[in-house]
């Protein structure tokens, strides 16, 4: 089967039998990955309960489950863990951490300034006390 460029979601063969299924999965998948939200980046060892869609940015040093897919996107999904690489320039919101990152360089950044050509900067945070 052929997959789709980013989201490498499965797309359906001429004369495929039982199509729901792979619609079914391309949808579960497209949902966790289009909402642009981790639950945590520097989480090493797979959550002992993770929600329906969770997903987590996987740091170096990972176990368990996870061990071998440093620098990939886990998807808890129909009960068990799916691994898939971010592509350079991708932004996700990390909940751990209430910060915006960027996958450069193969790994997660934090959002700093924009800056301008010339160089003034701006930069927006909220901090509630």
């Amino acid at each position: 089967m052929s997959e789709t460029a980013r989201f490498k979601l499965t797309l359906l063969d001429a004369a495929q039998a039982q199509k729901h299924v792979t619609v079914n999965e391309a949808l579960t998948r497209l949902d966790a990955l289009a909402a642009a939200r981790v639950e945590d980046l520097a989480l090493a060892t797979p959550p002992a309960a993770p929600a329906e869609g969770d997903v987590y940015g996987i740091p170096g040093g990972a176990t368990d489950a996870w061990a071998g897919q440093e620098g990939r996107l886990a998807l808890w999904l129909n009960g068990g863990w799916e691994f898939t690489d971010a592509s350079e320039g991708w932004q996700v919101w990390n909940a751990a951490t209430n910060s915006r990152h960027t996958r450069a360089s193969g790994a997660w950044v934090e959002a700093g300034p924009v800056e301008s050509a010339g160089g003034a900067q701006t930069l927006f945070r909220i901090a509630e006390i």
